[in-house]
């Protein structure tokens, strides 16, 4: 498509003459009203890994209801907007992977007697911005994307709040409203602060006069349209209801007809109105972003100050994030961490903290290894460390079990783990 249109963003007259249908076919009136019908409604049922919704009493009673693919859940048939419109509230449970692997992070901290509490971990940390700075972010929650990483570099992140702009900001709606690069160029002093208007000083000052969260787009919208409260949320929901482009267009006649009735500028109102508009491609609203900045100064203050727990943790998690396991274990040897192979003598299923400086690689991270068949060969270690502890065998003497090293030899091995076809071939320097 040279001319930058897209089969969706297409009048329909003009799809059917891409495709090559006869205008002339008897059933295209039919066809033509069957797609005006359906246009705009989801093309399948999807679901939100974190999404949830919340009523009075039986939800079965308000909501037509599935049994998901997964054993336990349950999907609603409605999507998140019907709910919404209906006064049901929902509410969506977003970074799960990353607050696992901080939770496991925490968990490994504990256990070795180095606790730690991301309630009160410093907001202040140089250590911490300083990776953010170089773009040394793999693994970070948010902020280790290829534009991310591009960007941090010109921010130079120095506080929490510079965070939250860096989250919000390698967002589409953003991208698409020409807001990033007059944010960074003001922020440099390569470019002056200005607004809109100047009633917008106070709304936009923190953001360098770029709008660049759903709340800022509330505010503009009062104070230079006369919004109303009810107004203002019908705007809220609008931005809300990602890719309803009919849904953003009424909202953006009224905030037109306002603007003008105020005898605002044209250029300013054409200014407004495309960056609420492009705001509707997937911005945030700013609580949004503080929520993801907190995740995203965790993580990377764990990955500074409790290395090997949060290489650990993240690598159990997986899959998740951008990277391979590959990748991350490369990166945690960039940063001066050991890192121990899977051995079938001493590793357990999930990888596991051996000192300040070294982790060990556990069975979860080789492809093809099952978790139950790796926990028999864990039961099977453990029982013939058992037996050697009962029969007062000394383990100074007995090299084949000293240190854990409860196999005796390859042949041992195979003779009592089951599937041990796959398991034999991990590179175990212990066999």
């Amino acid at each position: 498509f040279a001319n930058g249109d897209f089969p969706h963003t297409l009048e329909i007259e003009s799809q059917i003459e891409q495709a090559g249908l006869p205008k002339s076919h008897p059933r295209m009136p039919a066809f033509v009203r069957l797609y005006r019908a359906i246009y705009g409604l989801p093309r399948h049922l999807g679901q939100h890994s974190g999404g949830m919704i919340i009523c009075q009493n039986k939800l079965s009673s308000f909501v037509p209801l599935e049994n998901a693919s997964m054993t336990g859940r349950v999907v609603a048939q409605w999507d998140k907007d019907d709910c919404e419109d209906l006064g049901i509230v929902k509410v969506d449970l977003l970074g799960l992977g990353m607050m696992s692997v901080m939770q496991d992070a925490l968990e490994l901290c504990r256990e070795r007697g180095r606790p730690l509490d991301l309630a009160h971990i410093p907001k202040d940390d140089d250590a911490t911005f300083a990776i953010m700075q170089k773009a040394d972010t793999i693994g970070v929650f948010q902020i280790e994307s290829r534009a991310q990483m591009a960007t941090l570099p010109r921010m130079k992140p120095k506080c929490f709040y510079d965070v939250v702009i860096e989250v919000a900001i390698i967002r589409p709606g953003p991208i698409q409203g020409d807001m990033v690069h007059p944010y960074l160029a003001r922020r440099a002093g390569r470019e002056p602060v200005t607004y809109f208007d100047p009633r917008l000083e106070p709304v936009l000052g923190r953001t360098l006069g770029v709008p660049l969260f759903q709340e800022q787009m509330l505010k503009i919208a009062m104070i230079m349209a006369d919004f109303s409260g009810n107004e203002a949320e019908e705007l809220r929901r609008a931005l809300s209801f990602h890719r309803s482009e009919e849904r953003m267009q009424k909202v953006s006649v009224k905030l037109r007809a306002a603007m003008e009735r105020k005898n605002i500028a044209p250029d300013k109102i054409d200014k407004i109105i495309q960056s609420i508009s492009s705001f509707a491609l997937y911005g945030f609203p700013e609580s949004h972003a503080i929520s993801f900045a907190i995740l995203a100064y965790g993580s990377a203050y764990l990955k500074v100050h409790r290395a090997p727990e949060f290489y650990a943790s993240l690598l159990n998690n997986q899959p998740m994030g951008f990277y391979t396991p590959a990748t991350i274990v490369k990166d945690a040897g960039r940063h001066g961490l050991k890192i121990q192979p899977v051995c079938v003598q001493k590793s357990a299923w999930r990888c596991t903290v051996v000192s300040d400086d070294t982790f060990r690689l556990g069975f979860c991270v080789v492809n093809g290894i099952r978790q139950e068949h790796a926990e028999e060969l864990i039961r099977q270690r453990l029982a013939t460390a058992s037996v050697a502890a009962a029969t007062g065998q000394d383990r100074s003497a007995k090299g084949r079990i000293r240190g854990g090293e409860q196999f005796h030899s390859l042949d041992d091995f195979k003779r009592r783990v089951h599937h041990s076809r796959k398991i034999s071939q991990l590179h175990c320097r212990s066999l």
